[in-house]
């Protein structure tokens, strides 16, 4: 299950991203970079695509911010309906906790990651959740903290194909989008550089996955059609992972080489 949090008041540093998101306070005085589910890409499925994902890469524990469910009271509504000339509701959107000191990756800064084993899982939890967004300069970052840098993921609102419904999820479960940082897939490199990766997705629960949907909040107006058809779409991507993976083996030019 995925946890609140109240947000009291605006930071006043304008909208960030496509979706015009808002760098918000929270009730325990944090930041959080808040996404509306009335968000300016007219889609109230990124939130949904927001939340499952994050759940999922928590599960796998991946480099993601902590994240929550916003809850959005009438003054706050005022405040960004007055303040940005943006309609949003009351009731529950999606946030995440704000990261200080992120830096766009590149090659260089990759080889001076502490988690650089982490690529290849997620590499295989882009493709387990359709992330058509990934080489977006805006969604991968290297955080330092006390000398330390990592990898970081953000941003998850173009999964799923973004605008999806039931028959959209039944024509892209076989497939997988090209979506990888540039030099991310040059990278890995090795005679089976997944393997560790593929053992990991594949003990995902299936009853985590087909659960996972319940953490979606009523008024995000997912029927229960979409529920199912979103948790069956994931259990079989979980549970063909690899032969998706090996169908498109060419895009890793590295792998086979040690």
């Amino acid at each position: 299950m995925i946890n609140s949090i109240r947000i009291i008041g605006d930071i006043g540093s304008g909208q960030h991203g496509g979706t015009g998101s808002l760098k918000m306070f929270g009730e325990d005085r944090n930041h959080y970079l808040v996404k509306f589910k009335e968000n300016r890409q007219g889609n109230i499925k990124v939130v949904t695509n927001e939340l499952i994902s994050y759940l999922i890469a928590a599960k796998l524990q991946l480099p993601i911010p902590k994240s929550f469910l916003a809850i959005i009271d009438s003054n706050i509504k005022k405040l960004v309906n007055d303040q940005y000339n943006y309609s949003v509701s009351a009731g529950f959107h999606f946030a995440s906790k704000w990261m200080d000191d992120l830096y766009p990756i590149t090659p260089i800064l990759f080889s001076n990651l502490q988690n650089q084993q982490s690529l290849p899982l997620i590499v295989l939890f882009d493709i387990l959740v359709y992330n058509t967004d990934r080489n977006n300069s805006g969604n991968v970052f290297l955080h330092r903290s006390e000398d330390i840098n990592k990898l970081i993921i953000l941003d998850h609102g173009h999964c799923f194909n973004f605008n999806w419904d039931v028959e959209i999820l039944n024509s892209i479960k076989d497939n997988i989008h090209q979506s990888s940082v540039s030099f991310f897939n040059d990278i890995i490199r090795g005679s089976d550089p997944f393997r560790e990766s593929i053992n990991t997705i594949k003990i995902l629960d299936n009853n985590f996955l087909k659960n996972i949907t319940d953490n979606i909040p009523a008024e995000w107006m997912i029927s229960q059609e979409e529920k199912e058809a979103l948790s069956n779409f994931l259990i079989y991507r979980k549970e063909n992972i690899e032969n998706i993976l090996l169908r498109n083996k060419n895009l890793f030019p590295n792998w086979n080489e040690e």
